[in-house]
């Protein structure tokens, strides 16, 4: 798989995650709020995902976490790779497995 279809990967389903949650679609407040905050543009996301991670526990709150699961479940969806969760590690971790996963795969 091509970094830039991983990467666009990532960002649908950081969008449709975060619209579930809220109820719309937020990518120009997400453009915005990542540029001001974060210091980062969309396009970074993918290098940044760590702190994406951090950011979607901290302002959501015990939502945070969940969100942070629903993300990673989407991609694994979009991926065709099933999801089995591991008690105890860090969803952030399922996202670089999942990466890895796919350059070995294409």
């Amino acid at each position: 798989m091509a970094r830039t279809d991983f990467n666009q990967m990532l960002l649908e389903s950081l969008n449709e995650s975060i619209s579930t949650v809220i109820g719309r679609r937020i990518t120009p407040e997400l453009a915005s709020h990542l540029e001001a905050y974060a210091r980062i543009s969309l396009n970074e996301v993918p290098d940044q995902i760590n702190l994406i991670f951090t950011s979607l526990l901290g302002s959501f709150g015990l939502g945070g976490d969940a969100l942070c699961r629903m993300v990673v479940e989407k991609m694994y969806r979009k991926a065709g790779v099933p999801f089995y969760e591991i008690g105890g590690q860090p969803m952030i971790q399922y996202i670089y497995e999942l990466k890895i996963e796919l350059a070995e795969t294409f």
